[in-house]
């Protein structure tokens, strides 16, 4: 009896023994599961930072960053006194350089952050490019400051603008005026404008509106312009118009003197005119 109760025993250990390694297997599926997400979550962190107000569609930002690397527009330096380095230095969160990137994008721009990803090689200092959901793209250099306690902080920056498919310009909307339809200040400088003999392009900002006046020589009655396109990007408008000879036969209403446009943007950072080749008559 004592053989059948020891083998009973062994046989029970046994059992034990195997339901314990298949609990352990079970369990280490659901470790190495949960790692992977973990591990998913974080390389997905910087692409996206929460759902609500996203763009649409979704930024891309391979796009976005060749935008940013083709203009000459290199944007703005930030620099800081030495009793805000030394405040800062205190200040520990101020380690983690996402933590200070989403501080700047709130505070200082008073923005709500959408994504954001490193885009440089380097990690010391790196460029982030970031989105908001007012549909602004920003570039910033970030800097980690080993020397003031291993802190981050945003050194520069640039701004453009996306329209709702993601270019990195939006169009301004504009309409074309006859200059005693334009407002007195403008009326008046139109009408200097106009009065020059030479060919004439320039702008005038009046509120949160910018407008453009284009003109041919005075010698031609049969000089034309033509507005090709009008677009906006990083506080500044851009022109592309045509200038063009109409023929004298032609109907004498298809000649544009002059071009008054009002357009509903305040450019900043001025207007750039581009002429396109003249076309023949």
């Amino acid at each position: 009896m004592s053989w059948v109760r020891s083998m009973g025993m062994a046989l029970l250990i046994i059992v034990i023994g195997y339901l314990g390694v298949l609990v352990g297997i079970q369990l280490g599926k659901h470790d190495n599961t949960f790692v992977a997400k973990e591990l998913e979550r974080d390389q997905d962190q910087e692409q996206s930072v929460g759902t609500a107000l996203p763009l649409a569609p979704a930024p891309d930002h391979d796009r976005l960053l060749q935008a940013f690397r083709s203009t000459d527009d290199k944007g703005w330096r930030i620099e800081y006194t030495a009793m805000e380095i030394a405040a800062m230095r205190t200040v520990e969160e101020n380690k983690d350089y996402k933590k200070v990137l989403e501080r700047y994008i709130s505070k200082q721009l008073g923005k709500q952050l959408v994504t954001f990803q490193t885009v440089s090689r380097q990690v010391n200092p790196r460029e982030v490019l970031v989105t908001t959901t007012d549909r602004n793209a920003y570039l910033l250099q970030m800097e980690k400051w080993n020397k003031a306690n291993g802190i981050w902080a945003v050194t520069g920056a640039n701004q453009m603008v996306m329209d709702t498919q993601g270019n990195t310009y939006f169009v301004a909307p504009y309409r074309s005026l006859e200059i005693a339809q334009a407002p007195a200040d403008v009326e008046k400088w139109a009408n200097q404008l106009l009065a020059s003999p030479e060919a004439r392009q320039d702008y005038l900002r009046s509120g949160r509106k910018t407008y453009v006046f284009l003109k041919t020589t005075n010698s031609s009655h049969t000089d034309s312009v033509e507005i090709e396109e009008v677009f906006a990007q990083v506080n500044e408008v851009h022109i592309s118009y045509q200038s063009l000879e109409v023929g004298a036969e032609d109907n004498p209403l298809l000649i544009n003197e002059y071009i008054l446009l009002e357009i509903d943007y305040a450019a900043d950072a001025g207007v750039t005119f581009t002429e396109s080749i003249r076309a023949p008559s």
